[in-house]
């Protein structure tokens, strides 16, 4: 049977994934769909809750509503049973059911109930569920319409919910829901129920034992869910670190759940870091510098790019630094690589190469018994330890790893005959695999003897028709998931405009901007230019916006929506920044990194990503002067009517950004959180013309005789770092010579950005922190707005190209146009050219940026 029918075929056999066999169909299920959606039968159980436990939710509100005494519930309790939309989600201890109603009742949309279900005696009110977990209980936490997003975000971040093995017991055998059904509760108290969870916790601390490193059983822990493991260390962190500021590192990307419960279900602050050396250096010398983690959470290697992180440094790291140091082994498996010995923690994933099945879900915790914070890892997670892996799932747990050694095995070697051919062919640009990745070598420190590279490999071609041609011809099963014993293949292109995969986790603008006077018999006219230097791969795109757009503030949260005013072309990274745009009445602008931002709590204001502020005012104004009216505090005390979020566009991907934005008047404005009492501030001026990634241009002298006196004396400095770049990007301007042409004028505002480019240097160590400010330059963009005339310079590739904005049709109902610059690579040998005519409509496939239709939240 071909992958592709054994996908299908578990649909009705508790499958934990869902074929989703064309390039179309899964766009339709990134941006949900509705009718993708309604005809789905399964899926990846956190991100789709199985039917059969949406059927025994809805069972037990029923009995609960039919058996209850009215003048016995509270009133706000009656009210909620019968509205209509009501829900309710399962989960299987009071513990968790406590934790999933205080984080609904935070969102303060409606009030929430906790059930409790009694297997063999019917449903009643919890007011103060027990902690504990028992096969006769099950917890119903009762909630509004208006909560049903925050419900889902729970059930999917912590992976406690009930299993749909659980649930289908429950609805078949529990005699309060069936009449004349008996309890089969014996059944799941058999001694092979019990023996299974041992069977597995011995098979995994003996995979993960080394000659020198030898785990007991009692060293693993057992979950029903690689996040419910994750949730359960989260909280042990809580217990173990309680005298110092909650700050987690995540180095790398991380899952993307993983990031969602440190932060969004358990608090954690946090910092973000790459996986390159020179991250790992700033790491280092933030932790010099003072910063206090109670733990680094990593993946060993990262998914999907493959690329394998230091260990052993970041071990030491811990314990110089005294944190807690956690890995995801999943993707490597501990049949592939020794892990344990170089942290504290290793947690897993069983639903993937462990089962491999793709019918079981499940999760461990394994601590390494050589490190200092064994014996209290140890007791706290014994003390907190609430069994709730169902029985059968334990079973089939069991039965399905017998093997597992012998399948990473046949794995690692299908992967790595496939890495190799496809690196061969004329339409792949990359292929990301830890063997001919650029830290092999790091990943060959930690691998066992006579063992392989894994399973997982990602592929990125050269453009678009070629990956929608190549995965929709590819025979093997399509879904979401990774690690069975089929070949699976996941669609990544699209999912990344929602949760960009391939992005490496610390972004960086480590950028400049200028803003050049020439001036003409006419009068003063404007031309800006700037740098974008950062790290990762960006998927930067150019589009053409037509009036008249309803758009969405990026945040799942109380959303800012309006409809454009003025059409506008924008340069966008991971299809969810604004980079650098401007509008047809001449209003430019420019997002560069701050990365002392510090944006206020969420409070019930309308929100706006930061990703997408840029747009909405070049969506909404047409000058600087309204912009400021409208926006900016008059006093310290004054609230902006809109509230800017750090809930970064990308998953995991911090966006600490200023903004910059002029007219066509010559006036300018810079925006900026980086005030200890996290106010915004605003400096509006002609004079500020220039802008680095920092808060320069209020820090700074702007002295011409300082300037000079630097410039006798050989102090300008030539280092590429914020404050030396802003030095003399001023100073170019200040004095550059005055133009009285349009292409003069270009031709100097391109000299003095060039003069700022940092070439693709790699970064080796530094010890001046100021290392994350330094970044190799992507690209240069040069604008100007009056004419609304764009010119495109790459830093990789000869690649440049222009545009004019008022060639395109932007009134209401023209037609969305779009251009990836990854798909035009090779024009650098046409020369530079105008690619007006390179622009090409909106296809059902293309997810536009910051508009409603098109904004998927998980």
């Amino acid at each position: 049977m071909s992958s592709n029918l054994k996908l299908q075929a578990l649909t009705f056999q508790k499958a934990v994934s869902v074929y989703i066999p064309t390039w179309k169909d899964t766009v339709a299920w990134a941006k949900r769909d509705p009718d993708l959606i309604s005809q789905l039968k399964t899926g990846y159980p956190r991100f789709f809750v199985p039917l059969v436990v949406g059927q025994l939710a809805e069972k037990l509100l029923q009995c609960f509503s039919s058996e209850s005494n009215p003048d016995e519930l509270p009133t706000e309790l009656r009210v909620l049973l019968a509205e209509s939309g009501r829900s309710a989600m399962l989960l299987p201890a009071g513990h968790h059911a406590s934790m999933c109603q205080e984080y609904l009742n935070a969102k303060n949309k409606g009030v929430t109930f906790v059930l409790r279900a009694d297997f063999d005696n019917g449903v009643y009110f919890a007011d103060t569920p027990p902690k504990k977990c028992t096969l006769d209980e099950v917890y119903a936490v009762v909630y509004p319409r208006e909560l049903a997003v925050e419900a889902k975000a729970f059930w999917q971040h912590t992976g406690f919910g009930v299993s749909s093995r659980r649930a289908t017991h429950w609805l078949e055998n529990a005699p309060s829901l069936n009449q004349n059904n008996e309890s089969s509760e014996i059944d799941l108290r058999s001694e092979q129920a019990a023996n299974s969870k041992l069977f597995v916790q011995r098979r995994i601390a003996d995979l993960l034992s080394t000659e020198n490193n030898c785990l007991d059983t009692d060293d693993v822990f057992l979950y029903p869910s690689g996040m419910s493991s994750i949730s359960h260390v989260a909280e042990t962190i809580q217990h173990l670190k309680t005298d110092v500021k909650r700050i987690v590192a995540i180095l790398g990307f991380l899952y993307v759940d993983t990031f969602k419960v440190l932060t969004n279900i358990y608090g954690f602050d946090y910092k973000l870091y790459g996986a390159t050396p020179s991250d790992l250096v700033a790491l280092e010398a933030d932790l010099v510098g003072g910063l206090q983690l109670s733990a680094l959470f990593t993946e060993f290697p990262g998914n999907p790019l493959l690329g394998s992180v230091d260990l052993e440094r970041l071990q030491k790291l811990g314990v110089d630094h005294d944190f807690l140091f956690v890995v995801d082994d999943t993707v490597a498996t501990s049949v592939n690589v020794d892990l344990i010995s170089y942290c504290d923690v290793v947690c897993t994933s069983l639903t993937k190469m462990f089962s491999g099945s793709c019918n079981v879900m499940g999760g461990s915790i394994a601590l390494n018994p050589q490190t200092r914070l064994f014996p209290i890892m140890k007791q706290l997670l014994k003390d907190g330890f609430i069994d709730t892996y169902f029985p059968r799932d334990a079973i089939v747990m069991e039965k399905n790893s017998a093997n597992f050694e012998e399948r990473v095995s046949t794995a690692n070697n299908n992967a790595e005959r496939t890495a190799e051919m496809l690196r061969t062919h004329t339409s792949v640009e990359q292929v990301y695999y830890p063997k001919g990745n650029p830290t092999q070598d790091i990943y060959e420190k930690y691998k066992r003897p006579k063992r392989g590279y894994g399973y997982l490999l990602s592929v990125r071609f050269k453009t678009s028709e070629a990956a929608i041609a190549f995965h929709d011809a590819l025979d093997v099963a399509k879904g979401p998931s990774l690690g069975t014993n089929f070949t699976l293949c996941s669609q990544l292109d699209s999912i990344m405009r929602l949760l960009p995969c391939l992005a490496k986790l610390s972004l960086v603008f480590a950028c400049t901007r200028v803003v050049y006077r020439k001036q003409l018999q006419a009068g003063p006219s404007y031309i800006t230019g700037r740098t974008v230097d950062y790290t990762p791969d960006n998927d930067l795109t150019f589009w053409i916006f037509p009036a008249g757009i309803n758009r969405h503030g990026g945040i799942s949260d109380n959303p800012l929506k309006w409809k454009s005013r003025y059409g506008s072309t924008m340069a966008t990274m991971f299809n969810r920044i604004s980079v650098e745009g401007l509008n047809e009445k001449g209003l430019s602008g420019s997002s560069l990194f701050l990365g002392g931002s510090d944006y206020s709590q969420r409070d019930s204001r309308p929100g706006l990503s930061a990703g997408v502020w840029l747009q909405y005012y070049l969506d909404q104004y047409d000058n600087v002067k309204d912009i400021a009216k409208d926006h900016c505090p008059d006093t310290w005390r004054d609230k902006e009517k809109i509230q800017i979020v750090r809930e970064s566009p990308i998953e995991g991907l911090e966006t600490k950004i200023h903004i910059t934005l002029s007219d066509t008047r010559g006036d300018n404005l810079i925006m900026e959180y980086a005030d200890p009492e996290q106010r915004l501030r605003c400096y509006r001026s002609e004079y500020y013309d220039v802008v680095a990634g920092d808060t320069y241009h209020m820090k700074r002298q702007r002295s011409k005789k300082k300037i000079w006196s630097k410039v006798e004396g050989r102090m300008l400095e030539q280092w590429p770092f914020p404050y030396e770049r802003y030095d003399r990007l001023f100073f170019y301007n200040y004095h550059i010579k005055s133009s009285d042409s349009f292409d003069s004028a270009l031709a100097h505002t391109m000299g003095m950005i060039r003069a700022l480019v940092v070439p693709q240097i790699h970064i080796k160590k530094f010890t001046d922190n100021r290392v994350r400010d330094m970044w190799p330059t992507q690209w240069m963009m040069y604008t100007a707005p009056a004419v609304g005339f764009v010119y495109f310079e790459s830093a990789k590739t000869p690649l440049s190209f222009n545009y004019k904005l008022s060639n395109f049709d932007l009134f209401h109902g023209s037609d969305i146009k779009l251009l990836r610059v990854r798909d035009r690579q090779q024009d650098w040998q046409n020369g530079t050219r105008d690619f007006t005519h390179e622009f090409r409509n909106r296809e059902t496939g293309d997810i536009v940026p910051f508009m409603v239709d098109d904004f998927g939240l998980p």
